[in-house]
């Protein structure tokens, strides 16, 4: 029979997150803890940011991201003009001053 090793503990830096724990809610509440720990004007500083970024997302924020995906096929208006070119000059023409 092969000998069991024994379990090594690592230890670490990081928190614990246990999904019992009241501070877990925080993962989705901004702030939730710091209200917990008595920590008011943190904890409302945080949800006062999460609220007024879902407030822009839903008002605007979603069409801005529709706007992201058609970046670049839609043109401009009044550059597709009938006889309207671009004419650049040789870099020698332009005046140093």
């Amino acid at each position: 029979m092969p000998k069991k090793e024994k379990e090594k503990k690592i230890k670490s830096n990081l928190p614990n997150l246990a999904f019992d724990k009241p501070e877990s809610v925080s993962i989705w509440i901004m702030g939730f803890a710091n209200l917990i720990h008595k920590q008011f004007i943190k904890g409302i500083l945080f949800l006062t940011i999460q609220a007024a970024y879902i407030w822009f997302m839903v008002t605007k924020g979603i069409g801005a991201l529709n706007g992201l995906y058609t970046l670049g096929r839609r043109s401009r208006v009044g550059s597709h003009r009938k006889g309207a070119r671009f004419r650049f000059l040789p870099a020698a023409t332009i005046p140093c001053s």
